[in-house]
């Protein structure tokens, strides 16, 4: 990692909120099973969605003091199916699959910002103390299983290396040269802006309220009876 775990600097309340990554803690499917994303390392296999089990590039960590946008977005377990509760960064992309998504989109499954999930209920954001973030890239952007929920992994732009410290943006342009002008390779799904987000959640919500029952005919009088 770029920095130690344990004793990396607490960053300013709005330096990197727009970095996609981690809480510590959260379980990564790896080809031996779940492990905690603070102990991986370059080198070490992720299994992906799409190509399988592949080698990360370069590992990650700050600590952020968790207010404002700095603090974690928390999704309650089995929000968005079969997965454990976990706490992502708040511009970090789940992976939502719905067929209004291809309806709307052309696609049935979107990435989407944790911020832009936020229903107050089951998606809230956890604001207090600190939040360790950890970050994991691969040669390029894929899906992982994040306590058993489809998520992104990091995605080197010009948005998120400006919020980096010095050393991580100097090791991500390394590895990938020229990310501080371009997104460093295409996104693994379609990333769905706030506006666009709200407009698939609303219809989902509606899909899924319940409808009023049909009126019944009245009953006919005692005359139209005879």
């Amino acid at each position: 990692m770029t920095q130690d775990m344990l004793s990396a600097p607490l960053a300013a309340p709005d330096a990197g909120a727009t970095i996609p990554c981690f809480v510590a803690g959260t379980p990564i499917l790896t080809p031996s099973g779940p492990r905690p994303v603070e102990t991986l390392r370059p080198g070490d296999r992720v299994l992906t969605r799409d190509a399988g089990a592949q080698p990360l590039v370069w590992v990650g960590a700050r600590q952020v003091a968790a207010q404002g946008a700095q603090a974690p977005i928390e999704i309650a377990a089995e929000t968005f199916g079969p997965h454990a509760c976990l706490r992502v960064s708040a511009q970090h992309r789940i992976l939502i699959r719905d067929p209004l998504a291809e309806l709307l989109f052309g696609t049935p499954e979107v990435l989407i910002a944790a911020r832009d999930l936020i229903d107050g209920q089951s998606v809230r954001r956890i604001a207090g103390g600190t939040a360790t973030y950890v970050h994991l890239a691969f040669r390029t952007h894929h899906i992982v299983m994040s306590a058993g929920l489809a998520s992104e992994s990091f995605r080197p732009g010009p948005a998120v290396l400006a919020g980096m410290a010095a050393a991580d943006r100097a090791a991500l342009l390394a590895l990938f040269p020229g990310a501080d002008r371009v997104a460093a390779f295409r996104p693994a799904r379609p990333l769905l802006r706030a506006h666009e987000a709200r407009v698939l959640l609303a219809a989902a919500t509606d899909r899924r309220a319940p409808r009023p029952e049909p009126a019944l005919p009245p009953a006919p009088s005692p005359a139209q009876a005879a």
